[in-house]
């Protein structure tokens, strides 16, 4: 479910009634959690008052309101062990460089987490069964690696309620639109069995949803931007046909 209203609308609130329902109703069945994905940590603690301040509590103990960095923190201090080539110590610190295996930066977090849910099986069925709902503030505004995270958990957990924050539209149309091509470009330079290949792709599908979703392009902006991906990469496998041997030749 995607939530789309612009600044000062009440999306918290309805996202805090929402989550209060789910609690009082026991919708969210025990052991279950519901998990709450901000940018901000002003943004995540506001959203948990609300919660306390609703439904008590011993009901808001269910419920995990956490930033980004923060929810790839508690998987990393969770799931460790899975980092085998990082080798992190128990009692790692964050920091402004990387120390091996002691230290780690804030812009590590995120790709440390992916690797583990990527690698871990086991750390993908532990969140599968620790949440039952998540919600997502400012879905608009998520990384590649933000979007990632949130595609490694979309086959886990079936409701996932985004949060978009309606803009007006883009004062740097061109220069989007321009960084979207970049983007393609370098996608189809890349082989279907590079492994950077489909993150690319991620990115890309992500980079067109948020564009729509900001107000840049239309819906119908959007379905021609994948149309254009589509066309691209045929055109990619045509050429390559042309040019393998034994392959279709031109003359």
């Amino acid at each position: 479910m995607v939530l789309t209203a612009g600044p000062g609308a009440g999306k918290t609130e309805v996202l805090a009634q929402r989550a209060d329902f789910l609690l009082r109703t026991n919708s969210c069945r025990y052991p279950k959690r519901i998990l709450a994905v901000s940018f901000k940590t002003d943004a995540s603690r506001n959203l948990k008052q609300r919660i306390q301040m609703r439904c008590g509590v011993e009901h808001a103990s269910k419920f995990d309101s956490v930033t980004f960095h923060g929810f790839a923190k508690r998987i990393i201090d969770r799931f460790r062990p899975v980092l085998v080539d990082e080798a992190l110590c128990q009692d790692y610190k964050i920091g402004p460089e990387y120390i091996a295996g002691k230290q780690i930066t804030f812009k590590q977090l995120l790709p440390f987490a992916l690797k583990i849910l990527r690698t871990s099986q086991i750390a993908r069925n532990a969140i599968r069964k620790t949440y039952s709902h998540v919600f997502l503030d400012e879905f608009q505004d998520c990384t590649g690696d933000q979007y990632e995270l949130i595609k490694l958990l979309l086959p886990l957990i079936s409701r996932i309620t985004c949060m978009a924050a309606k803009k007006p539209p883009h004062p740097l149309r061109a220069s989007e639109i321009e960084r979207f091509e970049r983007n393609l470009a370098n996608w189809l330079k890349l082989d279907a069995a590079d492994a950077m290949y489909h993150r690319f792709q991620g990115i890309l599908e992500s980079q067109i949803t948020t564009l729509q979703i900001c107000g840049v392009i239309t819906r119908q902006g959007a379905v021609n931007l994948l149309m254009r991906m589509g066309e691209a990469r045929r055109e990619k496998d045509a050429a390559a046909d042309v040019d393998t041997p034994g392959g279709l030749r031109l003359v």
